[in-house]
C-alpha cells in the first residue's frame, strides 16, 4: 500500500511481482508461493517442521531487505514480517492459514521486519 500511494499502482505492482521472485527464490522445488491478496503471500511448504520454516521464512526476510526493487521511477528497499505455522497432520488448512495469520499480525505488532511462530494448529 505505501509503495502504491508513494511511487503508484504501477510501481506497486513490479515491486509485488520482485517480492514474489525474490521468495521463489528461497523455496524448494515442491514448495508453493501463493498471493493471498493485496500485499499477502501464503508459503506451503510440505514436510517441513516449523523451526525449519522459521528458518526458511528467515531467509526470505533477508533476501527481500537486501534486496533492491527497480521501478520506472526509483529504487525501493524493503522490508517484510512473516508468519510461520505448522499443520500437522489431519489438521484443516483454514486452522493452518489463521495460525499463520496470528503469528504475522504478531510480528507486525512486535516492530516489523521479523519472523514469528504461530501456536501449532
Amino acid at each position: 500500500k505505501d509503495v502504491n500511494d508513494a511511487h503508484g499502482h504501477d510501481a506497486g505492482d513490479l515491486v509485488l511481482q520482485g517480492v514474489g521472485q525474490v521468495l521463489q527464490q528461497q523455496l524448494r522445488p515442491d514448495d508453493m508461493l501463493a498471493r493471498m491478496g493485496g500485499e499477502e503471500f501464503a508459503v506451503l511448504m510440505p514436510s517441513l517442521s516449523v523451526e525449519h520454516g522459521r528458518a526458511v521464512a528467515e531467509r526470505m526476510r533477508q533476501a527481500v531487505e537486501s534486496h533492491r526493487f527497480e521501478t520506472p521511477q526509483t529504487s525501493l528497499q524493503l522490508t517484510v514480517s512473516l508468519g510461520v505455522a505448522a499443520l500437522p497432520p489431519g489438521a484443516r488448512a483454514d486452522s493452518g492459514l489463521k495460525s499463520a495469520d496470528a503469528a504475522l499480525y504478531a510480528a507486525k505488532q512486535a516492530g516489523r521486519n521479523q519472523v514469528q511462530v504461530g501456536i501449532q494448529a
